[in-house]
């Protein structure tokens, strides 16, 4: 009876988990022009590779990414045809499957609110929203969020690993981002497990991108336009994913007491990195704290734009400098209690993407799409008290993502 009960209550879940993609489907057809990177870059070389196939030009394409949902959906559109929503549909099919393995891994972890959870990773807006795009953001992340399912199994046997390192390797050859999920994982079988045989795993995907290094000479394909890809060392993502991180986990903040004397010199530590916050372009330039500095893209942004409407520039700032201590005093907090949480693991892949987000020029939020299940995993499922703030918060969480879309309609 109790497992009837539970299978209903799951089947449940996964149908409220699943609706929001459904009624957006639904209402859009998915049917609309290409636009964004679609159009520009990721529709083209599907074309391109729908003339090619079945041998495609795998170091002459207009993409930054790895190809292997280029060629997917190149194979799929000359199965199918090419329009709009047969190209669409499996994207947001992966954006589906996505979200209900996240709520699989909530519940294999014996977390309480699996679904509401769930339902904070659906309401980020460059996971929604990409989810509805031709883009690799989405595709790469079903395999990536596949991976973590078993990394978070501390795999012991070989089928496990096996499964690790072929999720791994289909999300690094979709997006080269996720690069950081088996190096991290091998570092940390290999320090903190000091087992050689398992961390020898997570080498499989690396070899799996080396020919594209050896083919493009470099990280991505050698094409013009994608100097900004290029490695550089960029202070700038330090604020952009404090910002972020004290925007959207917000609650986290109140999970535990805050050990004020531990934190105080951390924190004061990181200050000067404020410096490098990004501008929003409703801004003046006047305002720059340092020469040349960086722009915010993404839903902060946009609504820091919007708000520079009505409001004095210095408010906007100061509304960052706020959003810049909460996010480290969240990270920080989370940190010193990763034993305690049993997050170390976790904590391992979010080391290795911060420091390869350094190197990356922009301050996107999309950027940081496959850093979020991680920081919902590490900051509030370990949430101790005051649980009734993610109940206020996941609401707002949803209309702010609503606002979001309607606000990428308007610029469409």
């Amino acid at each position: 009876m109790n497992d009837s009960i539970h299978r209903h209550r799951t089947a449940i879940a996964i149908i409220l988990i699943i609706l929001p993609f459904i009624l957006v489907a639904l209402l859009t057809g998915l049917n609309q022009p290409f636009d964004f990177d679609e159009g520009d870059y990721h529709v083209p070389v599907i074309e391109q590779f729908m003339k090619e196939l079945p041998a495609p030009d795998l170091i002459h394409y207009r993409s930054a990414t790895t190809p292997l949902m280029h060629l997917t959906l190149a194979a799929w559109g000359k199965l199918a045809g090419a329009e709009p929503w047969k190209l669409r549909l499996p994207v947001l099919l992966a954006g589906m499957l996505s979200a209900v393995i996240f709520f699989l891994i909530l519940k294999e972890r014996k977390e309480p609110w699996p679904l509401r959870l769930t339902l904070f990773l659906v309401a980020y807006p460059y996971f929604f929203w990409l989810s509805f795009l031709v883009m690799t953001e989405v595709f790469a992340f079903l395999f990536g969020v596949l991976a973590l399912r078993y990394f978070l199994r501390t795999p012991t046997k070989r089928r496990d690993l096996i499964f690790f390192a072929l999720w791994s390797s289909l999300a690094v050859l979709t997006r080269q981002q996720w690069l950081f999920l088996p190096i991290g994982a091998g570092a940390y079988w290999l320090w903190q497990d000091r087992n050689l045989k398992r961390a020898a795993w997570a080498i499989i995907p690396l070899l799996t991108f080396l020919p594209f290094v050896i083919l493009w000479r470099g990280a991505a394909p050698p094409i013009k336009w994608a100097t900004s890809h290029a490695l550089t060392l960029n202070p700038v993502q330090i604020p952009h994913v404090l910002i972020a991180t004290g925007f959207y986990f917000f609650p986290a903040l109140f999970t535990a007491p805050i050990p004020w004397k531990r934190l105080a010199l951390p924190t004061a530590a990181l200050l000067p990195f404020f410096l490098f916050t990004p501008l929003i372009e409703a801004l003046p330039s006047s305002l720059q704290l340092l020469p040349g500095q960086s722009v915010f893209a993404g839903a902060i942004a946009n609504i820091s734009n919007l708000a520079a409407g009505f409001l004095p520039p210095i408010l906007i700032y100061i509304g960052f400098f706020v959003l810049y201590i909460f996010g480290a005093l969240i990270l920080l907090q989370a940190w010193f209690r990763r034993k305690e949480d049993n997050a170390e693991p976790l904590w391992a892949a979010i080391i290795v993407f911060l420091l390869m987000l350094l190197t990356v020029g922009q301050a996107w939020e999309r950027y940081l799409l496959p850093l979020i299940p991680f920081l919902i995993l590490t900051l509030y499922a370990a949430q101790r008290r005051r649980r009734w703030l993610l109940n206020l918060w996941l609401p707002v969480q949803w209309l702010l993502l609503l606002g979001f879309l309607w606000y990428q309609i308007a610029l469409s």
